[in-house]
Order: C-alpha cells, then sequence, then structure tokens
C-alpha cells in the first residue's frame, strides 16, 4: 500500500511508515505544518504526481499525530502537527506505525465538557502495571498519550515523560528520579472521575486486558510515544517547556496545616454519587464508592477491598475544567487524607506499618494508620459497616 499527497504545492521525499508512504510539507524548525488529502495505490508502487486525489479521504487523528516529529525532536517540546494538533512522544511516526502493528487504535471513546477522549484497550507495561493509549481533544488541540494504572493508588494517570539513561549520569538528584515521571504532583496527573470509571471498566471486564504483547514491544510503544529525558539537562528543558504539566494546574488546598480536612470539604457518606467495581494492582479488586462533600464542590472516590478495609483514593473539584491533556485544571490538595491502602515501608510513620505485601515487599499495609484517619472513621459510622482491627 501507498499513501500520497493529494493537494501539495510541492511533493517532498515520502516518508515511510509502517506499509505506507506519506508526504508532507515542514517549515525551517522542521516541523510538518499541513497534511492533505490522500489516495490508496494499487498495486504498489512509488508515488508520483500523477496520482490524482479520487476518492481520497482527510486523515485521520493518529495519522496527522504520526506526521508529527520534528527533523531534530527538541526535549520537552511536543512535535506540532499542523495547527493546534499536538503529540507527546518524540517519534510520532513510529507511535502510529506500532500502535497500527499491534491493534492499540483507540477505540474505547468519552465525551465530557470541554474535552473528548478515545482510549486503546488496555495492555500490561510491566512490573505489574497496566495502561492504555489515548487520544485526547482539548482546549482545540489533540493529543497522543500513554495513561497508566498507578501500583499504590490504583488510578490511572497521564505518563509525561520516562526519565533515565542506560546507565548512571553522574548526576545523583537525575538518577534516584522516578522511571515514570509524576510531573509537579502526581495527583495532577490523575484522569477525571468519568475516565477512570472507563478505564476501570476495561481492566475488570473478562479478557479486556490485553495479553499478547511481549515486554520489548511494550519498551518500543513506549519509547516512541512517550518522551525519553537522559540526563539532567534534558529534564530541566522539560521543566521549562510548555510541556511540562505544572503550567496547566492550579492547587486547592481543603486541609489545615494539620492535615484536618475543612469542615465543609469533608466527605459526607450519607451522599453517595454512584460506585463500580476496580482492581487494584496491590489491593484486588475493590469497590469504589463515590460520595459528594457536605458543600457539593467536591467528589470523593473510597476504595473499599475485600477484607473490608477502605481508603481515600481521590478527590476531585466537581465543576473542574480541563486542561489540554485532558485533565482537571485544578488539582485538590487533600493532604494525608488520600494515603494508600499499601505504602512504601519507608513512607508509612514508625510504629504503624503492618505486613509487607506478599508480591511486592518493598510495600507495607497501611491500615494501622489509616483507621486512625478522621474521615474514615466518619465513613464506617455512617454507612454502619465495622471498623477492621489494627493489624
Amino acid at each position: 500500500m501507498v499513501v500520497v499527497t493529494g493537494r501539495a504545492q510541492k511533493l517532498l521525499p515520502g516518508m515511510l511508515v509502517d506499509q505506507g508512504v506519506y508526504n508532507f510539507k515542514f517549515d525551517r524548525a522542521g516541523h510538518v505544518r499541513a497534511w492533505f488529502d490522500w489516495v490508496l495505490v494499487d498495486p504498489p508502487r512509488e508515488a508520483t504526481r500523477g496520482d490524482l486525489p479520487e476518492g481520497g479521504r482527510r486523515l485521520s487523528t493518529l495519522q496527522r499525530l504520526a506526521a508529527g516529529a520534528p527533523a531534530q525532536p527538541r526535549p520537552g517540546r511536543p512535535a506540532s502537527v499542523g495547527p493546534r494538533v499536538l503529540s507527546f512522544g518524540a517519534d510520532p511516526a513510529r507511535s502510529l506505525a506500532l500502535i497500527t502493528k499491534h491493534r492499540l487504535q483507540p477505540r474505547h471513546s468519552l465525551a465530557l465538557p470541554g474535552a473528548k477522549y478515545s482510549f486503546s484497550d488496555v495492555f500490561p507495561l510491566g512490573d505489574g502495571r497496566v495502561g492504555a493509549l489515548g487520544v485526547v481533544e482539548a482546549q482545540g488541540t489533540r493529543t497522543l498519550a500513554l495513561f497508566w494504572r498507578s501500583t499504590s493508588q490504583g488510578l490511572f494517570r497521564l505518563l509525561p515523560a520516562l526519565n533515565g539513561s542506560t546507565g548512571p549520569t553522574g548526576d545523583a538528584w537525575f538518577d534516584a528520579m522516578p522511571r515514570f515521571d509524576k510531573g509537579v504532583d502526581e495527583n495532577a496527573l490523575n484522569l477525571p472521575p468519568a475516565a477512570q470509571s472507563l478505564l476501570a471498566r476495561l481492566t475488570t471486564d473478562a479478557g479486556a486486558v490485553r495479553q499478547d504483547l511481549s515486554p520489548s514491544a511494550v519498551q518500543r510503544l513506549l519509547a516512541s510515544v512517550v518522551p525519553v529525558y537522559r540526563s539532567l539537562d534534558e529534564y530541566r528543558a522539560y521543566e521549562r517547556s510548555d510541556a511540562h504539566p505544572r503550567y496547566h494546574v492550579r492547587t486547592l488546598r481543603i486541609c489545615t496545616a494539620g492535615g484536618r480536612l475543612h469542615a465543609r470539604s469533608q466527605p459526607d457518606f450519607t451522599a453517595l454519587l454512584g460506585q463500580e467495581s476496580a482492581v487494584n494492582p496491590l489491593g484486588g479488586r475493590v469497590q469504589v464508592l463515590r460520595y459528594a462533600s457536605r458543600d457539593r464542590r467536591l467528589e470523593y472516590r473510597v476504595h473499599l477491598d475485600e477484607q473490608g478495609k477502605a481508603w481515600i483514593g481521590d478527590v476531585t473539584l466537581r465543576t473542574a475544567p480541563l486542561n489540554r491533556f485532558g485533565l482537571p485544571l485544578v488539582v485538590v490538595d487533600a493532604g494525608a487524607a488520600l494515603a494508600p491502602r499499601w505504602e512504601y515501608t519507608q513512607q508509612i510513620p514508625a510504629g504503624l506499618a503492618g505486613a509487607r505485601h506478599p508480591q511486592h515487599p518493598e510495600y507495607s499495609s497501611n491500615w494501622n494508620q489509616l483507621r486512625q484517619r478522621p474521615e474514615l472513621k466518619d465513613f464506617y459510622a455512617q454507612t454502619g459497616r465495622p471498623l477492621p482491627a489494627a493489624e
């Protein structure tokens, strides 16, 4: 199959992508600034000016994104594909080839006020993580990105960058960075509740998580869709760029310096908004209960495992607009109220860590701390559930 341009004023040397040849118009910076109608040439042969665009179709979103790699990608700057279209990855052309090869085209759709989402099937990322590709249309832009499920919280988050080189860089701070970048605040990367619900359903439906991708294929896909920063200088450039999520969120703090939630912002466990099932990587299948706050501005997502132990997975502002990545523009800071059920052992207060996780020994049960939280005591009291004993 050969794909050729239709209304190009000047055909440039074709870009070989998967089984197609694509021609694009570049600006002086090496970014694609235009795309054109295209036709299929059958039988396959070299594209020429004589190929007419009869029956041509508009390039799909993924094909537009695939054209977006600058000639020499710069760290921290999403590749441009025509007006107001962005791609996170440094190699969108390769991304399209891999997405097509592995049948990961986004097909699970969701429309919210201010954003439209289309997610691929969920697939394993390694180390017990799963994720999905997503095309997000918000604020006049389309962004191809990867969303992954947090190990401890069990929430789906944007993966804005991958950090690390093939060996030590000599900078202790950079070498200690997490491989999956967390931006300015990992909670600022969480998808909104409706998108969480969609992806949670895909992980709980029988057979919905793809198991046919090899680890090497997943790593190639990650490296093409997600920017990779291999030095401190590259990471600093990313921090200063518009691609960093820090420039697209605002913080609403709802707790005191001592960690107590303000009265009006506390959850009202008599105001159930809905419930669903989800899978937590450490806690197994959980029930997710959604409650409004006392002033009805906020939504709390309480996770309840099969042992009857609860924790607050997320708090969102119900009227928060969405930023260009499809994430809430306002991130709610609830302090220690968002402590997870399983936590890195060294992050649990002394004397409160419970048993080590049997499959992930770097995590320990955090129940002894959680059961002391006033908002969780309220949860058990107001819902009539028995409070599980300390471990």
